[in-house]
């Protein structure tokens, strides 16, 4: 009799360990599910340089304008910043896109990310020409090239 006891801690005990991995499992997902479809809609609206285009210059305006030659950035969640309009800038095309303003050696750096999602480097040399000039546009310094 003392043999079966000990077999039937096992059986309750796995049973038990099934139940709690079966009740963990079904909340889990549900999260990262809701992420990698909103970074599978992102990477396929930036597959399409079309559809992209029009939706990356929206995203810019509603992050980057310039009143009175101060430049106002509002960064995500991070609030606004005020910079010089003369403040250099870099665009970043690799795994979404990105604008940096500001010095990279000083670490005084605000970024504007405008896409999260894969960008094919194709569609980069098409989306991310397009949103620099619009950039130069919104500083007011696209005429200055124009010349």
């Amino acid at each position: 009799m003392r043999e079966q006891h000990p077999q039937w801690r096992k059986v309750v005990a796995a049973l038990a360990l099934c139940v709690l991995l079966s009740a963990c499992s079904d909340k889990q997902p549900e999260k990262p599910t809701e992420a990698s479809e909103a970074i599978e809609r992102e990477t396929d609206l930036m597959s399409d340089p079309a559809r992209a285009g029009p939706e990356l210059e929206k995203r810019l305006a509603g992050s980057v304008s310039v009143d009175g030659g101060l430049l106002l950035v509002h960064a995500d969640t991070l609030g606004l910043y005020v910079l010089p309009v003369s403040t250099p800038w870099t665009l970043q095309c690799t795994v979404g896109m990105s604008i940096v303003f500001g010095n990279s050696e000083t670490n005084n750096n605000v970024t504007v990310n405008l896409s999260t999602g894969y960008i094919d480097p194709k569609n980069c040399d098409v989306l991310a020409p397009r949103i620099g000039k619009r950039l130069l546009a919104i500083l007011g310094q696209d005429q200055a090239h124009s010349h």
